[in-house]
């Protein structure tokens, strides 16, 4: 059993593993971490989902506002170390 089967083992409770995910998982454990991302994309997008009409345009509206609301100073920007401090406080 390679690392990613056992780290996947959650999933046999549920799902018994075939052969093919089993060579699937094994090969996996080879790749770079840029060749498992491209997989985790290809895969993402492989799914079969709808996309809600629209949305592109709503987040390029939001997008917008908010830059101009940081132009004209009605909002003040936050750092990503802030972000990260408050985090942590939680």
């Amino acid at each position: 059993m390679c690392f990613l089967e056992k780290r996947c083992q959650c999933y046999t409770d549920f799902y018994i593993m075939d052969g093919k995910i089993q060579n699937i998982l094994s090969e996996v454990s080879s790749m770079s971490s840029h060749e498992k991302a491209v997989l985790v994309r290809c895969l993402l997008l492989s799914l079969d989902h709808k996309t809600d009409e629209g949305v592109d345009d709503t987040w390029l509206e939001i997008a917008e506002q908010r830059f101009k609301q940081l132009q004209s100073g009605e909002v003040k920007p936050i750092s990503w170390t802030e972000i990260k401090q408050k985090m942590n406080e939680r």
